[in-house]
């Protein structure tokens, strides 16, 4: 922009044109209406008000590339202001009365449409096929970095950490986005531009779906200021980040901010979601094995008597297409209470120390393989560390430019790679220094589990989070009942679910 601002000095200099305002703008004339554009409306009025005699721009498409827009805009500045508008680039003629300058103008701004358009096109084609190559070709992603060299998503360590507490802030402790945003604001956090976190951001985080490994692109395309078409997407699990969350807790936050979804203006927002449906997300069928869906409705019927009667109605449904034998719907209320009672009959009777016992294998089976991965990331870490010095002894020892180049572009590689692999290296300390076990943890689960005791007191939204961390999973087979128990200890057991027994219930 600095060298077209020159361009149009020199050639104001060069016309006898004393300049008196230099106006930069940064919207796009092709995206941004006339009224939404601050500094060409400060241009308007200064026409309009005598201020200026010519007005010169860079290019006829850096001042307007609507025809639409173009009309309006040389009546306003050549009818109505009186001034003349002439362009630094000679292939741009500048603007006139004259009805055949006022066609020729016309074509050229039809002209420069069209090429935005066709440009748009070409561009949208060229990054859907990059998609369906598996490439990644969005914007910038908060947590992570894409590196051009080792053509992979790598942490950002800062910034991982906080978008691990907001999805654990969302899904185990039942925060809002509102609330999660005040509570990072209140920590200082930032987003990865250094601003405040909003609602809208923490949502947007949220339903990102590469957090937990996969990646989606193409499913709208956005149309000039109008809103977006729905087009043929893109979906894959892709190979080149690392996930830090697993897709069915991704697909239990979706839930969870659909039920939330639609609450009325001033209304409070509660701790976790008020969704009539406990077992959402977690209930299976045990014929089939698929996830049995939640619907609500209404039924309508009239008595004998005249009176029409509408009665709602919760039910899970399983939308397998075998043959099951028995009606594949229950009564959500029905099923909710059997399990929240049997549940606090299971978790009543657990013992702190074979709790403790069975936590403590899993957690030393967990450490192992984080050992096993830092003692072959290490090795190869001294691989790399060697490789580079070998290298450089080579540009050393040549005097031959295309090899010192190349050995040169072979140690920025090697150097990328190294410095991914000290990243995860970190990590994996960190995870190891955090797994660590004690009995006061178990306890303290077990204190919480004795809440449950009272779950008839509790309001549906405590209902539902309690389920959520506890119940690892139910399976419904007509009238029998499998319960399992989990438990996630924060920090100590990270992404481990343990289940101790089952419990089944006519």
């Amino acid at each position: 922009m600095e060298n077209q601002i020159e361009i149009c000095k020199a050639k104001c200099e060069a016309e006898g044109f004393e300049v008196v305002a230099i106006f930069r703008e940064e919207e796009s004339a092709y995206n941004t209406p006339i009224e939404d554009r601050p500094v060409l409306q400060e241009v308007i009025q200064l026409a309009l008000n005598g201020g200026i005699e010519v007005l010169m721009s860079w290019q006829s498409g850096r001042l307007v590339r609507s025809l639409y827009d173009q009309v309006i805009l040389q009546k306003i500045l050549l009818q109505d202001a009186g001034i003349k508008v002439i362009f630094a680039d000679a292939s741009d003629r500048a603007w006139s009365v004259d009805e055949y300058d006022v066609l020729v103008s016309m074509l050229h701004g039809w002209r420069n449409e069209n090429e935005v358009t066709e440009l748009r096109r070409r561009v949208k084609q060229h990054m859907r096929q990059y998609a369906d190559r598996g490439l990644y070709v969005g914007g910038s992603l908060t947590g992570y970095e894409w590196n051009k060299h080792t053509k992979r998503m790598e942490k950002v360590p800062n910034e991982i950490e906080i978008v691990e507490s907001i999805y654990h802030m969302y899904l185990h402790e039942g925060y809002s986005t509102i609330a999660i945003a005040k509570a990072l604001n209140m920590q200082g956090k930032k987003t990865k531009y250094g601003k405040l976190f909003y609602p809208a951001t923490v949502g947007s985080i949220l339903r990102n779906k590469l957090y937990c490994g996969y990646y989606r692109w193409g499913f709208t395309t956005s149309r000039r200021r109008n809103t977006p078409e729905k087009a043929e997407g893109y979906e894959t699990k892709a190979d080149w980040i690392d996930p830090i969350i697993t897709l069915e807790d991704w697909e239990r936050v979706q839930d969870r901010m659909i039920s939330r979804a639609g609450k009325k203006r001033g209304q409070k927002n509660n701790i976790a979601t008020t969704s009539p449906f406990l077992l959402s997300g977690i209930l299976y069928c045990g014929c089939c094995g698929k996830k049995l869906g939640a619907r609500n409705g209404t039924t309508q019927y009239v008595r004998k008597n005249g009176e029409k009667v509408k009665h709602p109605h919760f039910r899970y449904v399983c939308n397998g297409t075998e043959k099951h034998g028995f009606k594949p719907y229950y009564n959500a209320h029905l099923i909710d209470h059997k399990v929240l009672q049997k549940t606090m009959e299971l978790a009543s009777a657990l013992d702190s120390e074979v709790v403790f016992n069975a936590a403590k294998k899993e957690t030393e089976t967990k450490k192992g393989s984080l050992n096993t991965e830092l003692n072959e990331l290490t090795r190869y870490k001294a691989r790399l560390e060697k490789e580079i010095q070998t290298l450089f002894l080579n540009v050393g020892s040549t005097t031959n430019p295309d090899l010192v180049d190349m050995y040169n572009q072979r140690m920025l590689d090697l150097g990328s790679k190294q410095k991914q692999n000290e990243v995860r290296i970190a990590e994996l300390k960190r995870s190891l220094e955090q797994s660590q076990l004690r009995l006061e943890d178990v306890e303290a689960y077990l204190e919480m589990i004795k809440q449950f005791a009272f779950y008839e007191q509790f309001s549906p939204a405590k209902k539902k989070l309690f389920v959520d961390n506890l119940i690892e999973k139910v399976i419904i087979t007509n009238d029998q009942l499998d319960i399992f128990l989990k438990w996630d200890i924060r920090g100590s057991l990270k992404g481990c679910k343990l289940v101790f027994k089952q419990l089944s219930s006519a």
